[in-house]
């Protein structure tokens, strides 16, 4: 059967160049028309979800930038802009496992949102890091 193909496609590509073109273009249009039928991965709407995560771990930051701020001040090193004092990496996890965690334990959750406050601290760590970061260093620079 492999032999039947390979000897079929060797004299379309040897033909004439009116067989050859029609032939590559028909092929092609066959291809789109195939992609465009495959199925599509579902990706959940989770933007106002995500919004509303990164609201209420906004507030939970506002609620606690005081400690925050108190524990920036007691490593007492003095960082770069850019970064990020050492320990104080440290603090920001505890703050992100333990008040985070426990605040969404104990306030009236709904599942949906629980969870996607749970994904955005995943996903976006990074983020809430810089957030606590830039907002300890303003509520510093205000005090």
């Amino acid at each position: 059967m492999l032999g039947e193909i390979s000897d079929w496609q060797q004299q379309i590509l040897e033909g004439p160049p009116e067989v050859v073109v029609p032939a590559a273009v028909f092929v092609f249009l066959i291809l789109i028309r195939v992609a465009l039928a495959l199925p599509r991965p579902i990706v959940p709407e989770l933007d106002g979800l995500e919004e509303e995560a990164r609201h209420w771990i906004s507030e939970r930051i506002d609620e606690h930038v005081e400690d925050l701020t108190a524990a920036y001040v007691a490593i007492g090193v003095q960082a770069e802009e850019d970064d990020l004092p050492p320990g104080f990496a440290l603090r920001i996890d505890s703050f992100i496992a333990g008040l985070l965690q426990r605040d969404l334990d104990a306030k009236d959750v709904d599942l949906d949102l629980r969870s996607a406050i749970r994904e955005f601290v995943v996903l976006h760590r990074a983020e809430i890091y810089e957030d606590v970061v830039t907002r300890t260093r303003e509520h510093l620079a205000v005090a």
